[in-house]
């Protein structure tokens, strides 16, 4: 019984990255990654999504830095907005407003393609030359940029960032999730 479900959760995750990469080939690259402050309402649009409120938004966000402090006080600032399929999406964004990082949680992956824009095909290439070991954790360093995912069916929560946009003492590693 054992092996039977060591080898379905396997599968199971297979399937999972495989959807992703499915999904996200289909559709072309919008915004995401590397680009403006207004991609932000391209990506909900592309994603039929609901802008979540500022005050909604600073609340949902992981803490940072000292406590009290604000995202403008640290460097970066965070928009997010939640998918007709129930995953919150949040854009981490300079204080020049250049998306350098993205996070999601929820039942299944957002479109990456989307959310990754121009790094998508990176992306794709260094997950296919991969070797995944772990059935419920995935961590993806390409050449210029880094994607985590993790969680299990129903439950999918992931990251992603761009090492050289990361505005300067910010922990891209502690900052996006």
């Amino acid at each position: 019984m054992k092996i039977a479900s060591t080898v379905w959760k396997k599968a199971a995750l297979s399937a999972l990255l495989s959807g992703c990469l499915l999904l996200g080939s289909t559709l072309p690259a919008r915004a995401g990654l590397g680009a403006n402050a207004a991609s932000v309402a391209s990506d909900a649009s592309a994603m039929q999504a609901t802008i979540t409120s500022p005050a909604t938004a600073a609340l949902s966000q992981p803490a940072v830095g000292a406590a009290g402090s604000s995202p403008a006080s640290s460097g970066y600032a965070v928009k997010s907005f939640v998918t007709s399929q129930g995953v919150t999406v949040r854009e981490y964004l300079t204080p020049s407003g250049t998306v350098f990082g993205v996070g999601w949680q929820g039942h299944r992956p957002p479109n990456l393609s989307v959310l990754l824009g121009s790094y998508y095909r990176e992306y794709s290439t260094a997950s296919a030359a991969m070797r995944h070991k772990d059935l419920h954790r995935a961590r993806i360093v390409a050449p210029n940029s880094v994607v985590v995912m993790s969680g299990h069916m129903g439950h999918v929560t992931g990251h992603a960032y761009v090492p050289g946009l990361v505005p300067s003492g910010v922990d891209a590693k502690a900052v996006v999730k």
